[in-house]
C-alpha cells in the first residue's frame, strides 16, 4: 500500500480510536464488526497494530480489556513504555458511546475504501507516465483494480429467518395485488415461457448448439421480442458478426422478408414496404448493440451500468471471449474464469445475462445427435455457473428426410427455478426467424 500525505488522506482519527476504545469497554463490539471492518482499514500505525492483536487475542478465545490487551502488545512487539499505556487509556477515554460501535466501523471502513482507490489511481497514472503497454492493456489494468476494490467488501453476516421470512411474506402479499410485476422476463415464445416460468434478474442462461443450429438468430429473436414487450433497455455484445450483419437479420426477422435478398439487395416490389415497416417498428425498440471483438467482461459490466433501464444482456459468444488480463494457456481455466465472471456481472447488475456457446463435436459422432450438457465446449464450470442452459436441435439438418422439417427443439437441460425437457419452435432459415408452432399455423391459414 503506498504511503499518503497526512494532508490528504482520508481518514478519521475519532472513527479509529472510538472504535477500538468501543472495543476495550464492550468485547462483544468486535464479534459485531469484525465483518465490516479490516486491519488495513485503519490509517494510524498504532491503531492498525491494536486491531490486529485484537483479533488475535479474539481468535485465541482470550479475554479483552485494558490489562490484557497490553500484555498481548509487548509479546506482539507493539509496546512503547512510553506510549503506549497512555495510548490505549486514551482510547477508551474517547468513546462517546459504544452503542455507535457499527457507525464508527463503518466510516473506518469508508475512509479505507477511499484510500485505497486513490492507490489505484497513482499507480494507473504511474504505468500511464512511464510504460510502453497500449492505452488498452492499462485500461484492462484499470478496471481490474478497480474491479478488485469491488469485490473486496466483507462478507454478509447471518440473518435470522424470523427477518428473512417476514420479508418472503411480505413479498408474497406483494404478488397476490400485482402479479404480473414479480414475473420473470419472458423470451417471448409462450410454450417455451410457461415450461421456464420466466427468466430471474441476475440469472445467467447459456443458450447452447452445433453451428447451423440457429442460436445467433434464436438470441436475436429474443432481444426483438423483450424489447417490443417490456420496453426496457436491451444490450447485444456480437464479438463475430458486425452489427449491420444482425441489425439486417433482425429486418429480415421482423419484415419477413427473405435475409438474402435484404443481404444482395436484390428487393421485390412489395420488399421495400414490409423491410421500411419493420425498420420503423426496430427503430422504436432499444436494442444497443456493440460489436466489438475484443471487449472483456469488465468491459461490459462497466458499458452496462451506464444504462438506465436495463432489462437484458445478451453475448455472442463465449468462446470468443477473452479475460481482459494475461492470456491464459490453459482455455479451460479461462473459459471457468469468464463463465464465473458472467455470473457475477448478472448478479451485480440484477438483470439476466443470456451467453451464447458452443458445443464440442460429440453429436456428430452419436446415431442420437441430440447434445447434452457434457458437450459444453472447454468447460464444465459453465453447466455449473448457469442457472439454465438451453439447446438447440434441428433433426432436419441430419436427416434431410425427417417429418420434422424446419422444427428446432430447445431442449432445457438445466434449470435451477423450475422443470426440464424440451419444447419445439418453428424455425424459417428464409427470415432467420423462430416462432412458437401453434402461431405459425394460425399466420400460414
Amino acid at each position: 500500500m503506498q504511503s499518503f500525505d497526512s494532508q490528504r488522506a482520508p481518514y478519521s482519527k475519532e472513527a479509529e480510536m472510538s472504535l477500538l476504545g468501543a472495543i476495550l469497554l464492550d468485547a462483544d463490539v468486535l464479534d459485531e464488526v469484525v465483518s465490516k471492518v479490516s486491519a488495513d482499514d485503519f490509517y494510524e500505525k498504532e491503531n492498525k497494530e491494536i486491531f490486529e492483536t485484537l483479533l488475535i487475542m479474539q481468535d485465541a478465545g482470550l479475554s479483552i480489556d485494558y490489562v490484557t490487551l497490553l500484555e498481548q502488545l509487548k509479546l506482539a512487539g507493539y509496546y512503547d513504555e512510553e506510549f503506549t499505556r497512555r495510548y490505549v487509556l486514551s482510547l477508551m477515554e474517547a468513546v462517546p458511546t459504544t452503542k455507535n460501535a457499527a457507525v464508527y466501523a463503518a466510516i473506518v471502513r469508508d475512509k479505507g475504501t477511499l484510500r485505497r482507490l486513490i492507490s489505484v489511481s497513482d499507480e494507473i497514472r504511474s504505468h500511464a507516465e512511464i510504460s510502453d503497454e497500449e492505452a488498452k492493456k492499462l485500461l484492462d489494468l484499470a478496471q481490474q483494480r478497480i474491479y478488485e476494490l469491488q469485490t473486496d467488501d466483507k462478507t454478509r453476516g447471518f440473518v435470522s429467518i424470523r427477518d428473512v421470512m417476514m420479508e418472503s411474506l411480505k413479498r408474497l402479499r406483494e404478488m397476490q395485488s400485482d402479479p404480473e410485476a414479480f414475473l420473470g422476463l419472458n423470451l417471448g415464445f409462450s410454450a417455451l415461457d410457461e415450461k421456464l416460468t420466466g427468466i430471474n434478474p441476475s440469472d445467467l442462461v447459456i443458450i447452447a448448439a452445433r453451428p447451423a443450429m440457429g442460436k445467433t438468430s434464436f438470441a436475436i429473436n429474443i432481444a426483438q421480442n423483450v424489447a417490443k414487450k417490456t420496453k426496457k433497455e436491451v444490450a447485444v455484445f456480437s464479438l463475430e458478426m458486425s452489427s449491420i450483419q444482425l441489425v439486417e437479420r433482425m429486418i429480415a426477422s421482423e419484415a419477413r422478408v427473405e435475409a438474402s435478398r435484404i443481404k444482395t439487395g436484390e428487393l421485390q416490389s412489395d420488399d421495400w414496404r414490409k423491410v421500411t415497416e419493420a425498420a420503423s417498428v426496430l427503430s422504436e425498440s432499444r436494442i444497443y448493440i456493440n460489436d466489438s471483438p475484443n471487449v472483456t467482461v469488465l468491459e461490459m459490466k462497466s458499458m452496462c451500468k451506464r444504462f438506465k433501464n436495463l432489462g437484458l444482456v445478451i453475448i455472442d459468444h463465449m468462446q470468443l471471449m477473452q479475460t481482459g488480463g494475461k492470456r491464459n494457456e490453459n482455455r479451460v481455466q479461462e473459459v471457468s474464469e469468464i463463465s464465473r465472471s458472467l455470473k457475477i456481472m448478472a448478479k451485480e447488475l440484477s438483470v439476466p445475462v443470456i451467453c451464447l456457446s458452443q458445443l464440442s463435436r460429440g453429436p456428430e459422432s452419436r446415431t442420437d445427435k441430440r447434445p447434452q450438457l457434457s458437450e459444453l465446449r472447454e468447460s464444465g464450470s459453465i453447466e455449473q455457473d448457469a442457472d439454465m442452459v438451453l439447446m438447440l436441435y434441428r433433426e432436419d439438418y441430419y436427416n434431410k428426410e425427417t417429418e420434422k422439417q424446419n422444427v428446432c427443439e430447445v431442449i432445457i437441460a438445466k434449470n435451477r427455478h423450475g422443470e426440464t425437457g424440451s419444447v419445439e419452435l418453428s424455425w424459417d432459415a428464409r427470415y432467420t426467424r423462430f416462432d412458437t408452432i401453434e402461431w405459425k399455423r394460425e399466420d400460414e391459414r
